[in-house]
């Protein structure tokens, strides 16, 4: 078995099937829609795209700590998407009018919504995670700037 094939092993087995039993739980509980878990899963889905592509950059020597890391902070960023549409759903569900009428809801998160980032800034999923992994493990092969 590959490093990559390994690597897309533990994602789907230790992070993808739990959050999709989450998911699930969550939208049989009216907690989300299924609106919601769609988006949640195009985000994921790129959001592991990233990372793959990252992935295969770095020099073997350092993809066991590389995946370790990864499968951290894949987790993380899980977590913290299902929390992000889950407390979202929840305080659009949590507007009514006086009538009763549900107010119309504002437009959902997509993959490339910017979040505040730990250093203040407005980040992509995608381009957070890509900047944390170049700290940690700069690629065997740095791109000259452009």
């Amino acid at each position: 078995m590959s490093d990559r094939t390994e690597l897309e092993a533990l994602i789907r087995t230790q992070i993808e099937e739990p959050a999709g039993h989450r998911i699930l739980a969550m939208v049989s509980s009216g907690i989300m829609d299924r609106s919601d878990a769609d988006l949640f899963s195009t985000s994921a889905e790129r959001y592991k795209a990233a990372v793959l592509a990252e992935y295969d950059t770095f020099d073997p020597r350092v993809r066991d700590e590389l995946r370790k890391s990864l499968l951290a902070d894949y987790q993380h960023e899980i977590d913290r998407l299902i929390g992000e549409i889950s407390a979202r759903s929840a305080v659009f569900s949590s507007k009514t009018t006086p009538l009763g009428e549900s107010e119309q809801a504002e437009p959902a998160l997509s993959p490339t919504t910017e979040f505040p980032s730990r250093s203040g800034q407005n980040t992509s999923v995608v381009s957070s995670l890509l900047g944390a992994l170049r700290r940690y493990f700069p690629p065997k092969n740095p791109r000259p700037p452009q």
